[in-house]
């Protein structure tokens, strides 16, 4: 046989090598393109959570349970926490 020629076979074979090398890479970039999408999503999910937490924090700890359909400046209150009911007067305007 010649030096330096390939034969078929082993042509063939270095060609499918090369395929799956290729194939892998295309694989890897494509998890890494998921991986970068499912962090950026994750971020705005974790931004969006910490906000909502926040804007709990933020609201009064006294519950409205209704206003008065007489007055609707009057406004009855109750605090979750020792679950006594509270009654604004109404404001005078």
């Amino acid at each position: 046989m010649l030096q330096g020629v390939r034969t078929t076979e082993t042509f063939l074979i270095s060609l499918s090598m090369k395929e799956m090398s290729v194939q892998k890479h295309v694989q890897k970039v494509e998890e890494e393109r998921f991986k970068e999408r499912r962090k950026r999503f994750e971020c705005i999910k974790g931004v969006l959570t910490k906000k909502l937490k926040f804007d709990s924090f933020k609201k009064l700890k006294l519950l409205t349970l209704m206003a008065s359909v007489l007055s609707s400046k009057e406004i009855i209150t109750q605090c979750p926490a020792c679950d006594e009911i509270y009654v604004d007067p109404p404001s005078e305007n």
